[in-house]
């Protein structure tokens, strides 16, 4: 068995994914108020597919790097 990390570690990656859960929870916001504020579904589709455009440009422009 491996002894357990320091508390500092445990305390650091708590700081660290309570602040990437912020960040997130915020941009979900902002795309909510601006987005389409006064259709919620069309907001949450244009979001999706806004999210998955990038995520294939990201992955597009890592194909061509390697």
């Amino acid at each position: 068995m491996r002894p357990a990390p320091p508390r500092s570690q445990w305390f650091a990656t708590l700081a660290g994914l309570v602040a990437v859960v912020s960040i997130w929870r915020g941009t979900w916001l902002l795309m909510d108020l601006y987005v389409f504020p006064l259709s919620p579904v069309l907001s949450s589709i244009a979001s999706i597919g806004s999210g998955l455009m990038l995520l294939f440009i990201a992955g597009w422009s890592l194909e061509d790097a390697a």
